[in-house]
């Protein structure tokens, strides 16, 4: 009998589907599944997905051999393997091993469903031999005595709404924004040139290329001296290479203002840990003049860094 844990990547989740036998787990009927030491979370680290980057996990049913890992021992007690992760499986499936706990060849919803999550609902807590379980749908708090198996509804009173934040002045239309203020660039008149975009990543990281890089430029004054070609002035797509190069063409003598917009996404070489997002957002004011010192180049430069 083969047993397997399976991991799904997308550009915006790490999911883990069931779990496995798990270490040092007992009272199973198979006794080769009990008290196991096996390097299963070192070689998940290895493969580059560790436990901490790990945002879901999936039970596709509750036998013991497809949930061992969901918790680990530490510290003399039962946790959440992946304490980033929300953990999902179906509510018919937990209310059928809830009302079979007792029986001795049962799972133990106290080892092994610690951290359960119906639809629409927040990972629960168990607590003095209740499952405290945070209904988002309906906005209430439900109570499940794992003894009786009585469901109630938590009463909390004197909770007030939070105060909304005020919004920021920096334009964030993008995911953790930064605006960067350029100095002001001189293009020579009657010249087909480029916009050069360069990012520097951290030592170690590269540009997730499974994730939608996207970047946009637009003209905010000066259309009259400098044109880009709306085609070419934004952009999403995987694969995405720097430096960019966008062509533009010079006109006549004047002052224009470019607004550039690009949101990385970025993982270590070695894609462990959490990869990164980041949009920066530049106002490059230009001078195009019939000087023939003016380049034909516009240069927009940036940095990411690795916190």
């Amino acid at each position: 009998m083969s047993i397997h844990s399976l991991v799904v990547e997308t550009p915006t989740r790490r999911i883990v589907v069931d779990t496995g036998l798990g270490n040092d787990k007992e009272g199973r009927k198979v006794p080769t599944w009990n008290n196991r030491k096996d390097p299963f979370l070192e070689t998940m680290t290895a493969a580059g997905f560790a436990p901490d980057s790990i945002d879901t996990v999936l039970c596709t049913h509750l036998h013991v051999d497809h949930v061992g890992w969901n918790t680990k021992r530490a510290g003399g007690e039962w946790v959440p393997t992946f304490a980033n992760a929300r953990y999902v499986f179906g509510k018919t499936e937990f209310q059928h091993w809830r009302d079979h706990r007792d029986e001795p060849d049962k799972i133990d919803l106290k080892e092994a469903l610690w951290t359960a999550d119906f639809p629409g609902a927040s990972t629960p807590v168990v607590a003095n031999g209740k499952l405290y379980i945070a209904d988002a749908n309906n906005h209430a708090i439900r109570v499940v005595d794992l003894k009786t198996k009585a469901t109630s509804t938590l009463r909390i009173n004197g909770l007030q709404p939070p105060v909304l934040a005020t919004a920021p002045a920096v334009d964030t239309t993008g995911p953790n924004a930064e605006e960067i203020k350029l100095e002001l660039q001189r293009l020579r008149t009657g010249t087909e040139g480029s916009v050069v975009i360069n990012v520097d990543l951290p030592a170690g990281y590269h540009l997730n290329p499974s994730a939608p890089q996207r970047y946009k430029l637009s003209l905010e004054k000066g259309a009259n001296s400098l044109s880009i070609d709306e085609k070419v002035a934004a952009q999403t797509a995987k694969g995405l290479r720097l430096p960019l190069r966008i062509p533009f063409h010079t006109t006549s003598a004047g002052t224009a203002e470019l607004h550039i917009q690009m949101t990385l996404f970025y993982c270590r070489e070695d894609n462990t840990g959490v990869c990164r997002i980041k949009t920066l957002v530049w106002r490059a004011p230009i001078e195009v003049t019939a000087d023939p010192s003016a380049t034909s180049e516009v240069r927009i430069d940036g940095h990411l860094k690795a916190e």
